[in-house]
């Protein structure tokens, strides 16, 4: 269950959210805070948000200066550069071995579902007559 803009607790996330301007507020909630605007806590939460967004837009932009930028950029990383210098038939390892790991354990897997329906019968019976009569073999009498 979400809470509405008018529970106070709310209406404060959404102030530091977004501001103290509720209009910059998503519109689901805005139209909940225009109907506590007249209340002193309302006024309160709005004012100091207010005072922090005009505190933030004094604030000059920081920028990197050419340099800066040109040293960041000399430092990065090319992205070829891990794979230099090994042959291309190596790239493919990692490859084969995720698709050589995959089918071993579903091998495993598979063992471990069939094992109990192909597992012989490990206590044989100690008389070897059924209904069916005498399953000795021929000739043993």
């Amino acid at each position: 269950m979400t809470r509405s803009a008018r529970d106070p607790a709310r209406f404060a996330a959404l102030a530091d959210a977004y501001g103290g301007d509720p209009a910059r507020w998503p519109a689901a909630d805005r139209t909940a805070a225009w109907s506590v605007m007249g209340e002193p806590w309302a006024a309160a939460i709005l004012h100091d948000a207010g005072r922090l967004d005009d505190w933030l837009d004094c604030a000059a932009p920081v920028t990197a200066s050419a340099s800066l930028a040109a040293r960041i950029l000399a430092d990065a990383p090319d992205r070829h550069t891990r794979l230099r210098g090994r042959p291309r038939w190596t790239w493919g390892l990692g490859f084969g071995a995720t698709g050589l790991a995959g089918l071993c354990a579903g091998a495993a897997a598979m063992a471990a579902v069939l094992a109990p329906a192909t597992t012989p019968d490990l206590h044989p019976r100690a008389d070897p007559q059924t209904i069916f009569g005498d399953v000795a073999p021929f000739g043993d009498d």
